[in-house]
């Protein structure tokens, strides 16, 4: 169940093995093998995935058929912005993604954002 979710939610994301292993520090063999079913993926890449796609580990697992996004908003409760996939994502390009898949493996998402700030500030200079 395992290997055919971590194939269904990449591909409903559009990405690339590729890029979700870049993403998560791993050679792009090693996904091949999670997603074939040929070897399991530790706790910590399991954990990696999950917010990359802001689903829980039990959705990734099949132990659930909801998402159960792990980022709550500000009031705590999960919202449409937290769905996995928006179909404004496949007008994104490559970079974009990419950005979008690190924004999501940052934990610290509030200075991430202000640093954003500071650096899109500089360019209009």
């Amino acid at each position: 169940m395992l290997a055919e979710n971590l194939r269904k939610i990449r591909q409903l994301n559009r990405l690339t093995q590729k890029q979700v292993a870049e993403a998560i520090s791993i050679e792009r063999s090693t996904y091949t093998r999670y997603e074939t079913g040929d070897s399991l993926p530790t706790v910590a890449v399991l954990s990696k995935i999950s917010r990359i796609y802001n689903v829980s580990i039990d959705y990734l697992f099949g132990n659930t058929a909801f998402p159960e996004p792990v980022f709550a908003d500000s009031t705590g409760s999960y919202n449409a912005e937290n769905l996995i996939y928006d179909a404004s994502m496949s007008n994104l390009t490559k970079e974009e993604k990419e950005f979008l898949i690190s924004f999501r493996l940052i934990r610290d998402k509030k200075a991430a954002v202000k640093i954003l700030r500071k650096l899109a500030a500089q360019e209009k200079d």
